[in-house]
């Protein structure tokens, strides 16, 4: 059995998604505009991008060409797109081969509202679909709603998170966790992995500033993601400019697994302030480590967080509410995180461990291809 994934090789569900599939004994080909080591080369297809193609539709008709004729290449038994995008849109043009969508979250919620051909192509690709996967009911609701697809096309699920590996590291592990940091022991830790141009990095920093002028004895991890580095220079001088750098610890490198389940062991809370999400696997993986979550109030994030009681929700995105509801929970923190912790441990063990979801992933496959 042949699967072609069209998606980023870098993002961590790209892998992901691979490694679990070779293990079930598929056979993987990634068509993708990064290169990732983890992938082997000859299963890896990177679009040849060709400079002197500097005008935005010309690159696009290039990419569009480009992959219709890899994907003819490949010839798979079907096609699995991670996040709609210009080189999902050859999937338009190919016939005789079933495919599925799995929503990532910025592709509906912002691109196809700031760009009518996005839009148009996308609700174009969607309604030839077999099937569209999406870890969020609010995501749903919008595909049924604003794109016209059919209910029953849709499947919603969460894709899970390594339950074992977070929410198992010893108390002993945790605090040399710390000290490898050089983390003062009773400094509180906050903690955020999801930096990128959606995350309202000017609000956090912002908060983190106003924090620091009514209680100094934290710090905040913040861990690169799939930022490009202008932006993360961007933060870094920002950062620099409000006099708090001493109270940031930037990591440059990309974070495996392993490395994030001990970065998020000693981490108090997780701060998420961003323009739109689905599930938030990496919320969910922090709260698995028995980190309160502090999240800004998207739709999504009611989905599986209750305002004090199992995470905090601001309600409101200006700094200063923010830095004073950061204050609240390190004042409560030893009784937050107790109380939290036992809810989030049955929550996500119940309904977002990825040994038990990945194969509803494959019984999709198997419905669609019959």
């Amino acid at each position: 059995m042949k699967i072609c994934f069209i998606g980023d090789s870098n993002s961590i569900h790209t892998k992901r998604w691979y490694k679990f599939f070779r293990k079930e004994g598929y056979s993987i080909d990634i068509i993708s505009w990064n290169k990732d080591p983890e992938i082997p080369q000859k299963n890896m297809h990177n679009i040849p991008f060709n400079f002197i193609l500097r005008i935005k539709y010309l690159r696009a008709i290039f990419i569009l060409i480009w992959s219709i004729r890899r994907i003819h290449k490949i010839n798979p038994n079907l096609i699995h797109i991670h996040m709609i995008s210009n080189y999902g849109w050859a999937c338009l043009f190919i016939k005789n081969i079933p495919i599925i969508v799995s929503i990532g979250g910025y592709d509906i919620l912002i691109r196809a509202k700031v760009s009518r051909i996005h839009f148009f192509l996308s609700k174009l690709l969607l309604k030839k679909a077999d099937g569209v996967t999406t870890s969020s009911k609010f995501i749903k609701s919008e595909l049924i709603e604003k794109f016209y697809i059919k209910e029953e096309k849709i499947k919603y699920f969460s894709w899970g998170i390594d339950f074992k590996l977070f929410s198992s590291i010893p108390a002993e592990e945790r605090k040399n966790n710390k000290i490898k940091y050089n983390i003062p022991e009773d400094y509180i830790v906050l903690f955020h992995n999801r930096y990128f141009p959606a995350a309202k990095y000017k609000i956090l920093f912002d908060s983190i500033k106003n924090l620091n002028d009514i209680y100094s004895e934290f710090v905040l991890i913040l861990v690169k993601g799939v930022s490009v580095d202008k932006d993360w220079l961007k933060a870094k001088r920002y950062v620099e400019n409000l006099g708090i750098g001493d109270k940031v610890i930037f990591i440059d490198k990309f974070v495996s697994q392993g490395k994030m389940s001990q970065l998020l062991s000693f981490s108090d809370i997780y701060i998420n302030i961003l323009t739109h999400d689905q599930r938030g696997l990496s919320i969910l993986e922090a709260m698995a480590a028995g980190c309160i979550p502090a999240v800004n109030n998207l739709p999504v994030y009611h989905e599986f967080i209750k305002n004090e009681i199992n995470g905090i929700i601001f309600d409101s995105e200006e700094p200063e509410p923010i830095s004073k509801k950061i204050y609240w929970i390190i004042k409560n923190l030893s009784e937050l995180k107790s109380k939290f912790r036992k809810y989030n441990y049955v929550y996500i063990r119940e309904n977002d461990d990825k040994g038990k979801n990945e194969y509803i992933m494959k019984e999709l496959y198997m419905e669609v291809l019959g």
